[in-house]
């Protein structure tokens, strides 16, 4: 449900705000904040079921941290406050940014230095496989798992899914004009 859907405008809102009016003008305050909190979780909950553990989480923590004791020293409140702040921009930041930077890692391993047919392949990974790294030669190999050790993931790739990235000739022109093929 999103802030511009016809569920969200014309059903959850007014029972939601009929239900707060209902309640405050009676004047149970802390059960209009109760009320408004489970509104919310439903309204997260809608979206995604599964993050609904994550958000109860950290309220709870959240609140934790906001009604430690506080006749602590100052330095222990700065530090209970600063390990809340972090553990709450440690969880926006993963569940923000954690796909980026694996699509982007993704994307340097198939296009970059990492690539499977890449030159320099070899100089920056520790299994010493790409072009130019030394590979038995078929008479040598004697079991499938030698020979499955031995192939290059241009190679698996030409294998599984019948493509051939070694001669796609637009990367090749593109690789040798830079030379870095």
């Amino acid at each position: 449900m999103l802030f511009n859907s016809y569920e969200f405008l014309f059903l959850f809102l007014p029972i939601v705000l009929i239900v707060f009016s209902a309640i405050g003008i009676r004047g149970h305050h802390r059960v209009t904040i109760t009320w408004l909190v489970a509104a919310s979780l439903f309204f997260y909950g809608w979206w995604n079921l599964a993050y609904l553990g994550l958000i109860v989480f950290s309220m709870f923590f959240n609140h934790a941290i906001g009604v430690a004791p506080s006749s602590d020293v100052n330095n222990r409140k700065r530090l209970k406050l600063i390990s809340g702040v972090a553990a709450n921009l440690g969880l926006l930041g993963y569940f923000k940014y954690a796909n980026f930077f694996v699509s982007n890692l993704n994307a340097l391993a198939y296009h970059g230095v990492l690539a499977p047919n890449h030159r320099w392949r070899g100089l920056v990974t520790p299994a010493k496989r790409g072009k130019g790294a030394m590979r038995p030669v078929d008479s040598d190999v004697v079991s499938s798992i030698q020979r499955h050790a031995a192939m290059t993931w241009a190679q698996r790739l030409k294998r599984v899914f019948n493509i051939d990235i070694e001669v796609w000739q637009p990367l090749r022109r593109i690789c040798q004009s830079h030379r870095l093929y």
